[in-house]
């Protein structure tokens, strides 16, 4: 069974409908998206929603009720940073990277594709091929760090899962600047200046920045 939240999914309702696919609408206090039998959790952003829900800190805070209520729990991610420079959102490189970072820690998986048929088309894929898909599998397997390294080089462009773990195990590591309005690398210390950002948040980033 598939359950869709009824406040912002016309256009998957519509796809459900033409496939004759079996759901239900209600309304969702976690995601967008569940698949009831795999225990499956989607969350859909648009690039700016995700932005803005990275700023006001809402985003982490809808992760975390997701692992807490969920098995499997995944934002996906509609647009690129591209979209947010034309449309002069200010939102750096390295906020989404550190976003990302942060998510992965919690135990979200960070996806992203270009339009809504294509969210549409992955969140069916991830129900069906969840038991056998062989890189879940293996993801799952690796530590925490590394998984969060793997995710962040798989937001980059043209970087799969497999050439991700090619660059690791080349002996590469993968670090996050942070970077001051002159464009000098400054501490990640400097974050606790921003509300929401405590020691703990702090400790679970450090390994990933310079």
């Amino acid at each position: 069974m598939i359950i869709i939240d009824t406040r912002k999914e016309n256009k998957v309702i519509d796809f459900l409908t033409q496939e004759n696919l079996e759901f239900k609408e209600e309304k969702l206090e976690i995601g967008d998206l569940l698949f009831v039998e795999k225990n499956i959790i989607i969350e859909r952003k648009n690039i700016s929603d995700f932005a803005g829900s990275v700023k006001n800190h809402k985003v982490f805070v809808q992760a975390q009720n997701m692992v807490n209520n969920y098995k499997h729990c995944y934002v996906i991610i509609i647009g690129s940073l591209k979209d947010l420079y034309f449309k002069k959102v200010p939102f750096s490189v390295n906020q989404f990277y550190g976003a990302i970072a942060r998510l992965s820690s919690i135990g979200v998986r960070i996806l992203q594709v270009k339009n809504i048929n294509q969210y549409i088309t992955l969140s069916l894929a991830l129900n069906e091929k969840l038991d056998d898909n062989k890189e879940i599998i293996k993801l799952k397997k690796l530590g925490s760090k590394e998984n969060t390294n793997i995710s962040i080089l798989r937001a980059l462009p043209n970087i799969s899962t497999t050439k991700a773990e090619q660059i690791l195990e080349n002996g590469f590591k993968i670090k996050l600047a942070i970077l001051n309005k002159d464009q000098e690398i400054v501490s990640i210390n400097k974050l606790k200046n921003i509300d929401g950002f405590g020691k703990k948040t702090i400790y679970t980033l450090e390994p990933y920045f310079l």
